[in-house]
């Protein structure tokens, strides 16, 4: 399948957990917490112009597209200094290198968990209060990531391909 053209999640799907939560976590996020979104759901594969021919992985943006594909071909990577590994962006090294020196400044009142970014305590404080704001487009689920809502409707679609 060409760059460029429409195809389905179904490679997507196949990959493993955490390569499928990376991709989902870096491209095209899904903020709306009330399952309403303007465009159409990312799993469902409809809406998606931009096809990665490498693993299937269907875009919104061309943009989005072109980053991702950095992982597969390591083409303009941003590697870090300590260990060598690689990123398709600046910002993502920059958050990868505060694993080798940064300081946990975001201190969780709680239980006194610390993290690196005030994004990473919003989240583990879901784990105190209970709250999943994420809610599955197809049923009545409900998650505390954005991420986890996504591969969850990802099972739907599946489901209507059985």
């Amino acid at each position: 399948m060409e760059a460029g053209s429409v195809c389905s999640t179904t490679a997507f799907h196949s990959l493993p957990l955490f390569v499928s939560l990376s991709l989902q976590d870096q491209h095209g996020k899904q903020s709306n917490t009330d399952g309403s979104s303007s465009r159409p759901c990312r799993h469902c594969g409809g809406g998606k112009d931009f096809c990665c021919d490498l693993c299937g992985k269907t875009f919104s943006h061309q943009w989005n597209l072109t980053i991702h594909q950095r992982r597969h071909t390591g083409d303009k990577m941003s590697f870090c200094k300590e260990c060598g590994r690689g990123f398709p962006t600046p910002s993502e090294l920059k958050r990868h290198e505060f694993i080798h020196g940064g300081v946990k400044k975001n201190i969780c009142d709680q239980c006194g968990s610390s993290f690196f970014t005030a994004d990473d305590l919003k989240r583990h404080k879901r784990v105190h209060t209970g709250e999943k704001p994420y809610k599955c487009r197809h049923c009545e689920k409900c998650f505390t990531q954005s991420s986890s809502r996504n591969l969850h409707e990802g099972t739907h679609g599946r489901e209507l391909q059985l």
